[in-house]
């Protein structure tokens, strides 16, 4: 849903006022993370439980376009919960929630160590 008035609602101006929803088709998947790169922006999108069928998307932003699946093949094995743009390289990370990831006998995010807890990265060409 955009929202029409975000200045004044970051400088406590106003309430915020929404337009309409956007709708993408995203082949049933729902979106994990959203980041604007140059003028377009790119969706990494996802089941809503632990299931392992991601994609990444390309969207101009525009209510009438269609999100556009955009090739990633290092998203295999990740299970992407946000992505972000380092636009000094320009880099495009990705970051992978693991937290249901199996580690010996018990999921990552069961482990009692917390220095064995971890994420994945992958870093890809942002290319906006």
């Amino acid at each position: 849903m955009p929202l029409r008035n975000a200045g004044a609602v970051v400088e406590g101006r106003a309430e915020p006022e929404f337009g309409a929803p956007v709708l993408l088709a995203l082949g049933g998947r729902g979106i994990r993370s959203l980041e604007r790169v140059g003028e377009r922006y790119l969706i990494v999108a996802g089941a809503a439980d632990d299931g392992d069928d991601f994609a990444l998307f390309d969207w101009s932003g525009a209510a009438s376009d269609v999100a556009r699946r955009i090739p990633a093949d290092g998203l295999s094995g990740l299970r992407p919960e946000a992505l972000f743009a380092d636009y000094a390289r320009p880099v495009l990370h990705v970051l992978s929630d693991d937290g249901g990831v199996q580690v010996g006998d018990m999921p990552c995010k069961a482990l009692p160590s917390p220095e064995r807890k971890s994420f994945r990265a992958l870093s890809l060409p942002a290319g906006g």
